[in-house]
């Protein structure tokens, strides 16, 4: 479906949301590629089957009936599992998250007109103001992230390809955007960077000055997402990307001491001009799929960061 047909179908009111923040950039970049098993979903719920994760992608929503935008936004989650429904590579799962297991079925009953009517599980966890580790879900520990609402775009490995933190109402176009390049990827088309390379020319001051990153920093390597390189290279690897004039910034030669490494030998590391305005680093997969994005020297500014990242990275592959 078009973009422009999907949204006129998502016709809502404007709702008062959080805007897209440093914060939330930062988060859904610590979401990337970690996997969630199946065995945890049916330990969540006291182990009753759960059908296989057989869709090219899975958008697991989690919600909680003590969460305003939570409910604030569940009429337009209505429309997108209507738009959705009868397609077989896409799935949708609602996780219910509860300190009150009565109490949210008595939600379940008052509200069911509003709620989307996809599969729809419960997940009952302590005091929800507490945070403790001790009352997590298995799930919420192995994500490290309590935020309600949260959507995660997933691949049949179960593993983590995008995340949305917070309310998804005022960015239906980049999740309908994200499990399209998704697909896209999933399914050998390759898809081109070019879109997103005239917008780097904005961060130029921001990259010189070699600081931490802004929110449109994280924004635009949450864009590259997805994309598939028609290169014929094979096995996944850490690709440096430098505009020809600024190769020597000392990202390579870091990289490549890491390469050293017993647990990175299965990467390869390859420096690569390119016409972007500012250096940057991709991670990419077998199929040569974007897996994660840092912008910038990355060594200088981001290296705990993105060594977290390139755990996380090796772990799924």
């Amino acid at each position: 479906m078009r973009r422009r047909d999907f949204l006129s179908a998502l016709a809502v009111a404007p709702l008062p949301v959080s805007r897209f923040d440093q914060l939330t950039a930062q988060q859904e970049s610590l979401l990337l590629n970690r996997r969630i098993s199946l065995d945890e979903l049916r330990a969540e719920r006291n182990n009753a089957p759960i059908a296989p994760l057989t869709a090219s992608v899975t958008v697991l929503h989690f919600w909680g009936d003590a969460c305003p935008p939570c409910v604030i936004e569940m009429p337009t989650w209505r429309h997108i599992w209507g738009v959705l429904r009868n397609r077989s590579d896409l799935r949708v799962i609602f996780l219910g998250e509860t300190h009150s297991e009565q109490g949210f079925r008595r939600f379940l009953a008052a509200n069911e007109r509003k709620l989307p009517d996809c599969e729809q599980f419960l997940i009952p966890y302590g005091d929800a103001a507490s945070h403790l580790p001790g009352q997590r879900s298995q799930i919420r520990a192995r994500l490290e992230n309590d935020v309600q609402p949260l959507t995660l775009l997933m691949d049949r490995e179960h593993t983590v390809r995008q995340a949305f933190v917070g309310s998804i109402q005022n960015r239906l176009s980049e999740l309908q955007d994200g499990w399209t390049r998704l697909l896209r990827s999933l399914q050998g088309q390759p898809a081109f960077l070019a879109q997103t390379v005239p917008a780097l020319s904005s961060i130029v001051p921001w990259a010189q000055r070699e600081q931490a990153p802004t929110a449109a920093v994280r924004q635009l390597e949450l864009s590259l997402l997805h994309h598939r390189l028609p290169t014929g290279a094979a096995g996944p690897e850490v690709r440096l990307l430098y505009p020809r004039d600024q190769r020597s910034h000392g990202d390579e030669s870091w990289l490549r001491s890491l390469a050293a490494q017993r647990k990175y030998s299965k990467l390869r590391v390859q420096s690569v001009p390119w016409i972007g305005a500012v250096p940057g680093l991709l991670f990419l997969d077998a199929d040569q799929t974007v897996r994660q994005a840092f912008l910038g020297i990355t060594h200088r500014t981001r290296a705990p960061e993105a060594l977290a990242a390139l755990d996380r990275f090796v772990n799924v592959l």
